[in-house]
């Protein structure tokens, strides 16, 4: 795609241009000296001149990283106007989300402030936290692509709805870690400030699984691993639906999926029949997705097998329900599996979680197959990034 359409020189420049480029996107997500600013503004000021008019594919990804690099690395002030707009018409068209607001972008942009600053540290210099703040980063820029502040807007919007307390709890952390720090030479004081940081990590530790949780969940649905994973249940979802009665689909859904009107899986292949009424869904695949400890995601399943198949409390057929691409909220009977048809199910953990040997007795005392991969981002990573996020809140919050 680079150099189509140009002379020799021009491509050789070009070419030099992107060599260029890719050299300096690692330095400056380190570095932000005014050399490495000014030499990233000049290639990227080559490279857009050669893009614009161009509408093939490989164009329009180039543009969308040149743009988001734009923005974050150089501040362009308009292109992040634009990426907010651009998200805000989207999320009101097609998605069930509330439009972001203004605190949501603060609270972003509080956070890309303290994201550069961990950068920005010279060698060496950095603690363990922000060594793994750098790590998470890293990953995350792989996933997420060019729609990064739509992409965290679920963890935007909680911290949003619960600003003033997480504000109050995030500061008391930063106060008795100091504390701690100033506390030496003396076993009491050492001894009260140790108690004191426990105190306040325990108070804020709702939030901070909350938000692993919701990173994780983030994480893992742009993941290309998982994404393969989703396609190949969509194509058998397509092999099966063919050898069935009536008119049938195949959805895949990731996030916001109910079970009589609660939450249920994280991410599920279904199977929907639309020439009945109520429509009919049968589940394909299941799967659900945690941060911290596995034994929440094997109480959530096997409390969720009670409800898919009309077992203990639950003496109804259930009923599923999720958002299409356009936002509008669909609602079906969910038919109990069959000893021939059971849905796969998965379990995703950020690197380090396992099942222990009780949890694994319990699933075969269910006579439950569960299937557990695991992201390539840490528990470590989230948390430290988790911690970034809090206190980009006490940041904006008075």
């Amino acid at each position: 795609m680079i150099g189509e359409g140009t002379s020799g020189a021009e491509r050789r420049e070009l070419w030099k241009a992107a060599d260029r480029y890719v050299e300096l996107l690692d330095r400056i997500e380190e570095y932000r000296d005014p050399h490495t600013v000014a030499a990233f503004t000049q290639v990227d000021d080559i490279l857009s001149k050669h893009l614009a008019g161009r509408s093939t594919p490989d164009a329009e990804i180039v543009r969308r990283e040149l743009a988001y690099a734009r923005a974050v690395f150089l501040q362009d002030a308009a292109t992040r106007k634009a990426e907010f707009d651009t998200a805000v018409g989207l999320l009101d068209v097609a998605t069930r989300a509330p439009k972001p607001t203004a605190g949501m972008l603060a609270v972003h942009d509080a956070l890309l402030v303290r994201l550069r600053a961990v950068r920005a540290l010279a060698p060496g210099t950095a603690t363990v936290s922000q060594r793994r703040v750098r790590s998470a980063l890293r990953r995350i820029r792989k996933v997420f692509g060019p729609d990064r502040f739509d992409a965290w807007l679920p963890a935007l919007r909680y911290l949003e709805e619960n600003a003033e307390g997480i504000a109050r709890r995030a500061r008391a952390v930063e106060t008795a870690r100091k504390a701690l720090d100033q506390a030496t030479g003396d076993p009491a004081a050492v001894k009260a400030a140790e108690e004191a940081m426990r105190k306040a990590r325990r108070a804020l530790q709702g939030d901070r699984s909350k938000l692993q949780g919701t990173l994780a969940e983030l994480y893992v649905t742009r993941w290309k691993d998982w994404k393969v994973q989703m396609e190949a249940f969509v194509d058998l979802g397509r092999t099966e639906v063919a050898r069935l009665k009536g008119v049938w689909e195949v959805v895949p859904v990731s996030g916001d999926l109910l079970l009589d009107g609660k939450q249920t899986w994280d991410a599920a292949v279904l199977l929907v029949r639309k020439d009945t009424k109520p429509q009919q869904v049968q589940l394909l695949m299941a799967a659900q997705f945690k941060a911290e400890k596995t034994d929440s995601a094997l109480k959530q399943i096997l409390l969720d097998m009670e409800r898919e198949t009309r077992g203990g409390k639950y003496t109804r057929a259930p009923i599923v329900s999720w958002y299409d691409e356009s936002g509008k909220l669909r609602s079906a009977s969910l038919d109990p599996p069959s000893t021939r048809s059971k849905p796969t199910r998965y379990v995703g953990t950020a690197s380090g979680g396992k099942f222990s040997a009780a949890q694994s007795a319990r699933l075969e005392a269910a006579k439950v197959e569960v299937n557990q991969f695991w992201l390539d981002i840490t528990r470590d990573e989230l948390e430290a990034l988790t911690d970034e996020l809090l206190a980009a809140v006490a940041d904006v919050v008075p």
